[in-house]
């Protein structure tokens, strides 16, 4: 399997170490730039509504932002109510999908992505908590080995055995082969 991410405080590419002596300092700044870009076409939004002189001068876009964003905020409202596992499905397969986007960019910038996987290892065990507790369902059968991934590529991380993560995907996709009389294909 290839490492996650580089060794730690280097470049992808070798070369020189990260200036910065927290190598988790790239992973940070990348999620609070991600949380920030989330609400900040809102916030233009918002702000070019009040530059405006007259509301007649605002376009469809300025009334449908904030729009779907109420009608998203009282549909995972109804959705709470009605159904929360499926609610924490859906916030969790979110917050996965979005820790991937930044950590690919982190990691394209040649930094370290380890803080980003260490968050992405425990939402994949509350899925698979979840699951424990709620029962089987569609994805069932994807959370385990997605968590055996990332738990091997933490445990990897702990144990300082970067180069050495690589060989885990080869026993990982032996294991999907892997026939129901116990047989590899």
């Amino acid at each position: 399997m290839q490492r996650c991410a580089p060794k730690t405080g280097s470049f992808v590419g070798g070369g020189a170490p990260a200036p910065s002596n927290n190598t988790h300092a790239p992973a940070l700044d990348a999620l609070k730039r991600a949380g920030a870009d989330a609400f900040r076409p809102l916030l233009d939004n918002f702000n070019h509504v009040r530059s405006l002189k007259n509301l007649a001068d605002a376009n469809d876009y300025n009334i449908g932002m904030p729009y779907g964003v109420a009608v998203a905020i009282l549909g995972c409202y109804q959705l709470l109510k009605m159904a929360p596992w499926t609610l924490l499905d859906v916030v969790l397969g979110y917050l996965f999908y979005k820790l991937s986007v930044v950590s690919s960019q982190v990691h394209r910038q040649g930094f370290a992505n380890d803080f980003i996987t260490m968050i992405k290892v425990v939402i994949s065990i509350v899925m698979v908590i979840k699951l424990l507790h709620s029962g089987s369902d569609a994805l069932g059968f994807l959370r385990m080995p997605v968590l055996q991934l990332y738990l091997g590529t933490f445990y990897c991380y702990m144990k300082d055995w970067k180069e050495d993560a690589r060989y885990d995907l080869t026993k990982f996709f032996k294991m999907l082969q892997v026939k129901i009389g116990g047989q590899a294909s």
